[in-house]
């Protein structure tokens, strides 16, 4: 039986390798014996590629369970999308360009450093998508990212709007 750090690290490999979460499972479940307890197949020709080579069935069941496990995860540009909220109709302030940068760009740092995770940046028309990248580590506290991300952006919004609000214009788009 592998430890949890190596089968972490195998599944980081099989994610990195495969296109897709579906993937893995659909090949998993290719090697699956009919009488549906044997994974010998699937632990010769797959993972004996991955070091160590002392997998058992039960690493399999528990590979398979963990990526079964996952939900819904939203991709943007070849990236984790941790957001696609339209935050900017929410903001209503009188904020020029740069300083509104700098502060969307603190928030994102303490939301990298709350959260243990790097590169979080901004994609799209607008820079409207908030990502990050795409690993294993990231896929599997997805949601606990994704609900981090809407903490961040209701405190972000709610500073904005506190600190440069009154503006009676229409918000321009900015970057967030």
């Amino acid at each position: 039986m592998l430890s949890k750090d190596r089968l972490f690290d195998v599944e980081s490999w099989l994610y990195d390798d495969y296109d897709s979460i579906d993937e893995i499972l659909e090949t998993i479940e290719d090697y699956y014996d009919e009488d549906g307890d044997n994974y010998n197949e699937f632990i010769d020709d797959v993972l004996n590629n991955y070091p160590p080579y002392d997998f058992d069935d039960a690493d399999v069941r528990q590979i398979y369970d963990d990526f079964a496990s996952i939900g819904e995860v939203k991709y943007y540009e070849g990236y984790l999308e941790l957001s696609d909220d339209h935050i900017l109709w929410e903001i209503d302030a009188d904020i020029d360009d740069e300083t509104y940068q700098n502060i969307a760009d603190e928030f994102i740092d303490r939301f990298e450093a709350e959260y243990g995770v790097s590169d979080v940046g901004y994609a799209g028309r607008s820079g409207r998508h908030v990502v990050c990248p795409d690993t294993w580590e990231n896929v599997v506290r997805y949601d606990d990212l994704v609900e981090g991300m809407k903490k961040y952006q209701k405190e972000f919004i709610d500073y904005i709007n506190s600190n440069y609000g009154g503006s009676t214009e229409e918000p321009r788009v900015r970057y967030f």
